[in-house]
């Protein structure tokens, strides 16, 4: 392939990259998203849910957010474990381009390891809140006035029926996000495809100019003229500035392709918890709709 084409290559990972920020400004917006839901304080004291099912609902956030934490310390783990191999193949480099190429996956490494350290910083963060959550509630309920039974009697229809519309307009939400999660992934998925197609191209470039290399130094071993020598040295020195500026590229595209292997993590997971919590909803509407039929046989 021709220098015009590495050319090329260069464009399209501007272009990649565009891509990625863009990707990752989507999975950012879920982000901030999930905080504003999960994060902030709500009113803790919500109308047609009982003490046990709210208590159980923090309580089963606070398991789930725990899981998250576990799987993001074996995840820092395993970088860790990660970087000290790295770490060892510098030390133990024989050229410069060995070293370089160890240090420059080290410091992939680095940025993935303070990206989990913050995930583990943010889950932690929201574990303590709704801990806290669960302790308010209990104190609301253990130090509340006793429920006037006639005065809930009364309610209860009411309090049904907005317990479902809240219910619904919360599946509405869930369910829209993972379509727009299921179209982002999707999207994340297709822009892989695309990076890995580079990196060959490019690897493969890699490999045609290490051969030219080699060939001309075999030329210059036989003991040429020293005009002739000369102009092979002059090749040789052109042939190993294209491997360096080869190199350089790779490793951009190599830098974006962990930054889309991150990106795709991060959907896929945040996508993988949707199913469980729109059935959840769901089983939650059942109940209600089932309390309501209840009650409105009771007042036939």
């Amino acid at each position: 392939m021709a220098n015009e084409n590495i050319d090329n290559i260069k464009k399209d990972l501007q272009a990649i990259k565009l891509k990625i920020d863009e990707l990752e400004k989507g999975v950012d917006s879920f982000g901030t998203e999930s905080k504003s839901n999960n994060d902030q304080p709500t009113n803790l004291i919500k109308q047609g849910v009982s003490f046990e099912e709210k208590r159980k609902e923090i309580e089963n956030e606070i398991q789930k957010t725990e899981k998250r934490i576990e799987l993001i310390c074996e995840r820092k783990k395993r970088i860790d474990s990660m970087k000290e191999d790295i770490e060892k193949q510098e030390r133990e480099a024989k050229t410069p381009e060995e070293r370089r190429e160890a240090e420059q996956q080290r410091r992939i490494v680095e940025d993935e390891r303070n990206r989990i350290e913050e995930e583990r910083n943010k889950k932690e963060a929201e574990l303590k809140l709704m801990q806290l959550q669960l302790k308010e509630w209990d104190r609301f309920y253990f130090e509340k006035s006793t429920w006037d039974p006639n005065f809930e009697k009364d309610l209860n229809s009411v309090v049904l029926e907005e317990e479902k519309q809240n219910l619904l307009i919360d599946l509405q939400k869930i369910e829209t996000r993972a379509t727009d999660l299921k179209n982002l992934l999707h999207d994340t998925s297709s822009q892989r495809e695309v990076i890995n197609k580079k990196l060959s191209e490019i690897l493969s470039e890699e490999k045609s100019v290490e051969e030219e290399i080699k060939t001309i130094e075999k030329r210059i071993a036989l003991g040429l003229p020293e005009e002739e020598t000369r102009k092979m040295e002059k090749e040789r020195k052109l042939a190993e500035e294209k491997r360096r500026f080869i190199e350089q590229t790779r490793w951009e595209i190599e830098d974006q392709l962990q930054k889309i292997e991150t990106v795709y993590s991060q959907i896929k997971a945040e996508y993988g918890v949707l199913p469980g919590d729109i059935a959840n909803i769901k089983r939650k509407l059942e109940i209600v709709n089932k309390k309501m039929d209840e009650h409105g046989k009771k007042n036939a």
